[in-house]
């Protein structure tokens, strides 16, 4: 298993303790997405994960999927990746809502367990373990905090 991941004790206290540094007004280091915006698709992400939100698997998730998934699960997500156009937040969106929902969604994840985590394949990736999506959540929270500088 990749380390770390979100099953780990502490590494949501500490993607919390991040979270909190952030401000309606901090600046993208890349990207397109305000930091509203990113915690709308971080939160999509993670109900992905819970199978609350569901997506197809692309046809370029199926041919390069699992060579990316390997890659990505032991290096991390690598700057100005293509967003999947079915998780893409572009609309206005409220950072205290959003902040608060990201807060939610973790919560979720953590109490949901392996147990709770979809057998559903993801839209890229395809077929993930529950420690799969667990490694992937984090590395994808991790580089959108990056991106705007926590």
């Amino acid at each position: 298993m990749y380390e770390p991941h979100l099953f780990q004790p502490g590494i949501s206290t500490d993607l919390l303790r991040r979270l909190e540094t952030l401000a309606p007004s901090s600046p993208a280091l890349w990207g397109e997405m305000d930091v509203a915006q990113m915690l709308a698709h971080v939160a999509a992400n993670l109900r992905l994960a819970l199978n609350r939100q569901t997506t197809a698997q692309t046809l370029l998730g199926r041919l390069f999927g699992s060579f990316a998934k390997r890659r990505i699960l032991k290096d991390g997500v690598p700057r100005n990746v293509p967003t999947l156009p079915s998780l893409k937040v572009s609309d206005h969106r409220h950072f205290e809502q959003e902040s608060e929902g990201l807060k939610l969604e973790l919560e979720r994840f953590i109490q949901a367990g392996e147990a709770g985590i979809t057998r559903q394949p993801h839209s890229f990736f395809g077929r993930l373990t529950p420690q799969e999506w667990a490694r992937l959540q984090y590395v994808h929270i991790d580089h959108h905090f990056r991106q705007f500088g926590v």
